[in-house]
């Protein structure tokens, strides 16, 4: 007998009848038809499957017009065989947009895409007045087969997807309009794959549409299925109280409204310009007329980082200038994008402003960010100056304005082509608190100063000013005025915000800064002193002052010859836990003191480091190795040096620094799933474990449909993350992350499939992996200055900065022909930019 079975699937006609095979591929004893053979299908990918016979099921359309579909139907030999029907890829279109997918194509020139292949993430007009389509369009998870709202099965013999857009999506409703369409733009889809940048450009326009592609295992009994997801690179989020609008720089006759809390993905009007927008806040009258008031300042979508801005609106209306907040961060996992672009009012409490401009002299400062080129020249040279920078006060008389003007005639500088940028000036009475932003964060970040009578507040360009540099922590800029006093700038950290304070000091007065915060402390703990007094608790007395307390400093060191740590997987209820690794640690030393100039000082060293392998069956005994190659240098040396602030919640480094020697790693697949199925639970939610796949597939196709009838949302959550991202933030003065160097070693064995680790991507790589020998993977160093984030906002941009190394380096080792591009620049915008670059580790110095 010849067993054979027929199959339908939604929107499609009964396949033509394939052939049970109860045999192993690789069986010398039988071989197929020369048709079944044609029909046979191999994928590196199937490896764990690949004594399996599978075989190309080919489904025609109900209607004449729609694409074919190709599925892959396996046959796990036995005395019951198993017949698996399954999808190469399933396709989530994110995009906003109508896409067509194919592998290749017909034609030499690349227009005419492969018929066989050919697939789409939207249903057609025609298509969607069928009948019969409209009956299977009624079965649970039919848009997948059929392709209906942003969802498709897709097949490739050969890994590639290439894809161009043909329709886009309505922005109120789920109706599908006919857009320029666009080139195609192809890819390799042969590895799992994080987020990549992918373009695709429109065809005889200047657009470019920037799209993100990640490819992942889907889980439990869909393992053998990848998902490619495809979502917007850019996604910007208005939390504004009013309307905003956005364009690309250069082209401002096309901007983009979007609502208040609510967001939009963002593309290029101009391929060929820059990747930096402009913003506006419009008034209903500016809407209707189209002239709107754009800042002075851009935003780098491209450049992950946080800036204050100020935005022009109209001054009659508003006693305080507007100052907005743009976090360009990278997208989470759920959110639908690579980067979002959050936009967030700075005047708002909940929210901690990047920065405040506070006045406590009894005069009016004046202040402005320096825009032309001679105000840059101006502050470079009062920076290159030792100490603070001393001026003498401008006359009270002069002209009053509030911007700085050209001193010759507007048509003369017009026709010469000399129009100079506006500068808004900020004007400070006593007292006053403002929250700053500067015109343009992409210049210098100087402040140019001055002070003024109460009664005349103006800023003459004869005045001499001083300047400031608002990057550095605890900068100094001084001004003197009439009486032999100063007026004082100084840069202070208070609750996670830049403080720009004015104050006036006498010309004698010296205290230095380390006094300063050692009387502050000593001032918070007689303050605690007596609230344990009033609650009852007896404190010893003192009689001494607050200055006639000595400094204090004290040290602290712990020296360990050596530690031992075991990990023990006791996950599997059925057996007793068998530990797994044991890691070994020499001749560790830990110092922490506190100096009599308000600094605490840190320094850990670590001599040697071993971790042995006691998986069973695991071919390396040793995981992780250390080699002394230089004598008496630790294997990792961490060295910090914080700097007391007058609020303790404000933590200030004026350095940090972490050497890490050469490190040998020697791995299996064996152990790299233990160790996974080890972890899983500590990083994956209880939740998410339990889920079963067939509610993962349903609850995945209807959140899609919900995303697919809707373009304007916030991503859940996003209000909480920023403002846990925005908290207690902290300043280093030098970040200092040394190079890295591994060797590593991998071992492929074949093992029985384990579905438990398909979730994590890094398990994703290994199975895939041919075995390696001391394959070098080298990490460049992250050096920046003047960094001020939050501790999760840098830990991201660190955690990148590694990752992207070393995804590239696998992918290197597997032999991928994908292209990975980074979904944003992540180094340039922290603090005064990254510096990464390979030297030796071992020539890295930690003070």
């Amino acid at each position: 007998r010849k067993p054979h079975v027929s199959f339908r699937v939604p929107g499609y006609k009964w396949s033509i009848w394939q052939r049970i095979i109860n045999r192993r591929r690789s069986t010398e004893t039988w071989r197929p038809s020369e048709e079944e053979e044609n029909q046979h299908f191999t994928s590196k990918s199937d490896s764990d499957f690949g004594d399996e016979y599978k075989s190309i099921v080919h489904f025609e359309r109900w209607t004449k017009s729609g694409d074919s579909l190709l599925l892959i139907m396996s046959f796990e030999c036995g005395h019951c065989p198993t017949v698996r029907l399954y999808s190469q890829y399933w396709i989530l279109d994110r995009t906003g947009f109508g896409c067509k997918f194919a592998e290749g194509f017909e034609d030499i020139l690349g227009s005419v895409p492969d018929k066989d292949t050919s697939r789409k993430s939207y249903l057609s007009s025609s298509d969607d007045k069928e009948p019969l389509i409209q009956k299977d369009m009624k079965l649970p998870g039919s848009q997948w087969s059929i392709g209906a709202k942003g969802m498709s099965l897709y097949f490739s013999k050969k890994e590639r997807l290439a894809f161009c857009i043909e329709v886009e999506k309505g922005r109120t409703q789920s109706v599908l309009k006919p857009v320029r369409k666009s080139r195609w733009s192809s890819i390799d889809i042969s590895n799992v794959m994080p987020k990549t940048m992918i373009a695709v450009e429109e065809n005889g326009g200047l657009k470019c549409y920037e799209f993100a592609i990640s490819v992942n295992v889907c889980p439990g009994i869909f393992s053998r299925t990848r998902l490619i997801t495809l979502v917007p690179r850019y996604r910007i989020i208005n939390l504004l109280h009013r309307e905003l609008i956005v364009a690309q720089d250069g082209a401002l006759e096309s901007p983009i409204l979007i609502p208040s809390q609510s967001s939009v993905p963002f593309h290029w009007e101009n391929g060929a310009l820059p990747r930096k927008v402009r913003l506006g806040t419009p008034n209903p009258r500016e809407l209707r007329t189209g002239n709107s008031s754009w800042t002075n300042g851009r935003v780098r979508l491209d450049s992950v980082g946080i800036s204050s801005m100020r935005i022009p609106n109209d001054t009659n209306l508003a006693k305080i200038p507007m100052v907005v907040q743009t976090e360009v961060r990278l997208a989470t996992k759920e959110q639908p994008s690579a980067v979002v672009a959050v936009i967030w009012s700075a005047h708002e409490k909940m929210n901690n402003p990047l920065y405040l401009l506070r006045n406590a002299t009894p005069y009016t400062i004046l202040c402005r960010q320096p825009l032309q080129e001679e105000h840059g020249e101006s502050a470079a040279e009062g920076e290159s100056n030792a100490g603070p920078l001393l001026a003498e006060a401008c006359n009270d008389n002069g002209p009053a304005f509030h911007c700085a003007q050209p001193d010759i005639g507007p048509i003369i500088l017009s026709f010469l082509g000399l129009n100079r940028i506006e500068e808004f000036v900020w004007i400070l009475g006593p007292g006053d608190v403002v929250t700053f932003g500067f015109d343009d964060p992409e210049k210098p970040h100087i402040l140019e100063w001055t002070c003024v009578n109460g009664d005349s507040p103006e800023f003459d360009e004869r005045c001499t000013k001083a300047f400031l540099e608002v990057d550095a922590m605890s900068s100094v800029s001084t001004l003197s005025i009439s009486g032999g006093k100063q007026i004082q700038c100084r840069i202070g950290a208070e609750y996670s915000t830049k403080v720009i304070e004015f104050a006036e000091v006498s010309q004698h007065q010296t205290v230095s800064p380390g006094e300063n915060i050692l009387k502050s402390i000593r001032s918070r703990g007689l303050h605690y002193e007596e609230m344990l007094k009033s609650e009852g608790v007896e404190v010893e007395h003192t009689s001494q002052s607050i200055d006639d307390e000595e400094d204090v400093g004290f040290g602290l060191r712990i020296d360990l010859p050596g530690m031992s740590v075991s990990v023990v997987d006791n996950s599997n209820q059925s057996h007793h836990g068998r530990e797994i690794v044991m890691a070994e640690f020499e001749r560790l030393y830990v110092s922490f003191s506190q100096s009599r100039e308000g600094y605490h000082e840190f320094e850990l060293r670590l001599a040697s480091f071993q971790v042995d392998n006691h998986v069973q069956q695991s071919i390396h005994p040793v995981l992780i190795f250390c080699p002394p190659l230089h004598g008496e240098e630790p294997l990792l040396h961490v060295s910090a040096v914080r700097r007391l602030q007058p609020h303790s919640n404000t933590f200030v480094f004026r350095y940090a620094a972490i050497r890490l020697l050469e490190i040998d790693i020697f791995l299996d697949r064996r152990t790299a799933e233990s160790i996974a199925n080890f972890i899983e639970p500590i990083i994956i939610p209880r939740e998410t474990q339990q889920e079963e796949p067939s509610v993962w597939a349903r609850e995945l196709t209807n959140k899609m449909e919900k995303v697919f009838e809707q373009n304007y949302f916030v991503p859940e959550g996003i209000e909480n993350t920023l403002q846990n991202a925005n908290s207690g933030r902290i300043y280093f003065e030098q970040l200092h992350l040394h190079p890295v160097r591994l060797s590593f070693t991998f071992t492929q064995e074949w093992i029985e499939f384990d579905q438990r680790a398909d979730s994590m991507m890094i398990i994703q790589f290994v199975r895939g992996m041919a075995s390696v020998a001391n394959a070098p993977l080298t990490f460049n160093s992250f050096v920046v200055s003047h960094v001020f984030e939050s501790p999760q906002a840098l830990a991201r941009v660190i955690l990148t900065h590694y990752s992207s190394q070393l995804t590239k380096q696998i992918f290197a080792i597997l032999g991928s022909l994908a292209i990975l591009t980074a979904p944003a620049d992540f180094i340039s915008n922290v603090g005064t930019g990254v510096r990464d670059f390979f030297y030796e580790p071992i020539n890295g110095a930690v003070h």
